[in-house]
């Protein structure tokens, strides 16, 4: 019971001190250049300020000009499932047709499925720096992942504009 509650306790002290962290680079980068226009959901990862033509990613700002192209990596998990309600029963019906063979047929027969579900959303960025050409981003939000998508679309489209 104590080692729990000192791993607890642990847990919830580093929490604490990089959230601070993250909060003082927040109002850093604020200080520096004001409320931004959009933030990812972390309220750091990702700082939108449109009205100065520039976005803030991890710390570092990269005008809107220097944004050369994107890409998604999605990393997906997947997960088989069988119904045991339908290998038993299928089991059942095939013992009593064609005794034990038949009950292993029957069992075998059963349909899985199998579920893909999208974990992360890996962000490669090619930015207009020889000492950093990329920048990695990424989230679990899938709307997240789609408003990030059509914000750099969006600048990469209207590029020359700028």
């Amino acid at each position: 019971m104590g080692i729990i509650l000192t791993i607890v306790i642990a847990v919830i002290i580093i929490y604490c001190i990089l959230n601070s962290k993250l909060k003082k680079e927040r109002n850093k980068i604020i200080n520096k250049f004001g409320e931004p226009t959009w933030s990812s959901s972390d309220g750091i990862g990702v700082l939108l300020y449109d009205n100065l033509k520039k976005i803030i990613i991890y710390g570092e700002a990269i005008d809107y000009k220097d944004i050369i192209d994107f890409n998604i990596n999605n990393d997906i998990s997947y997960k088989k499932t069988i119904s045991m309600g339908e290998t038993i029963s299928k089991g059942i019906i095939g013992g009593l047709l064609f005794g034990g063979t038949g009950a292993i047929i029957g069992a075998s027969t059963t349909s899985s499925k199998i579920d893909t579900k999208i974990k992360e959303y890996k962000f490669n960025i090619t930015i207009r720096n020889i000492n950093n050409p990329y920048i990695e981003y990424e989230t679990q939000s899938e709307e997240e992942a789609k408003r990030i998508a059509a914000t750099l679309k969006l600048i990469i489209d209207n590029r020359e504009n700028l």
